[in-house]
């Protein structure tokens, strides 16, 4: 396939045969995105070769679950010097957070996607998925979140400290949005928005920020608070902001 200047390159690996296929066949529908390869995991893969050998700005990882092998082929990428833009599929979501699931989520910083293959049923859905990405966002959906925590309310616990405006704040961060959008959005200042994050970050993290992204564990959080309905009413302000998909 002939690529143009502003076409993603993505490589695509996976445990499945067939999922294997489905999403090669996904992506040669898109314009702006091409296969730089294509790999069927097994647990001898050395994926981290296969990748540095081509020009892939994302990596796209289907598995059946967080297992001991797909956690591996994540460190080996953790170690390159350009790693890529990081999407993780898979079947069954993680049924806890452990300290090794969060020190990659920590260690990988951005540009990262942690989701149930039933969030990327569609190319619209594979495509959303790969621009978030690229413009360096953490992305977990709710299936996701929702096995890595208990689902939080805001009747208990440390939510039902924020402010409506922090909600608002919140709504936006497990969005995807960045600091700037966010203020845009709500006409605030930038300063304002990094002080209701501190805020945030004080009244929920509870002894989490020592280990995981700040950004990463409330987004997650809220992520399991739409799921809910809690956050339904705190997205009037999307349509002044760039599409998040």
């Amino acid at each position: 396939m002939q690529t143009q200047t502003n076409t993603v390159r993505v490589f695509i690996a996976e445990q499945h045969p067939l999922m294997l296929g489905a999403y090669e066949r996904c992506a040669q529908d898109l314009k702006d995105i091409a296969i730089s390869g294509t790999h069927l995991l097994t647990p001898d893969s050395d994926l981290a070769s296969e990748v540095a050998a081509t020009s892939t700005r994302v990596l796209v990882i289907g598995c059946n679950t967080l297992d001991d092998n797909v956690r591996g082929f994540v460190r080996g990428l953790m170690k390159s010097d350009e790693r890529p833009a990081l999407i993780i599929l898979a079947s069954t979501a993680p049924t806890s957070f452990d300290d090794d699931l969060r020190t990659i989520l920590r260690d990988w910083g951005s540009s990262l996607a942690l989701l149930s293959k039933q969030a990327v049923l569609t190319t619209g859905d594979f495509q959303a998925v790969v621009r978030q990405v690229m413009e360096g966002r953490i992305v977990i959906d709710t299936a996701t979140s929702e096995g890595l925590f208990n689902q939080p309310s805001m009747d208990t616990g440390p939510m039902k400290k924020l402010t409506a405006r922090e909600i608002e704040v919140l709504d936006l961060v497990a969005a995807g949005y960045r600091n700037l959008a966010i203020a845009d959005a709500l006409f605030l200042e930038p300063k304002t928005i990094e002080r209701h994050l501190h805020n945030i970050y004080t009244k929920v993290l509870d002894g989490e920020d020592d280990r995981m992204p700040p950004r990463v564990y409330i987004a997650t959080q809220a992520a399991a608070m739409k799921r809910s309905g809690v956050l339904a009413g705190y997205s009037g302000h999307r349509n002044s902001l760039p599409a998040a998909a």
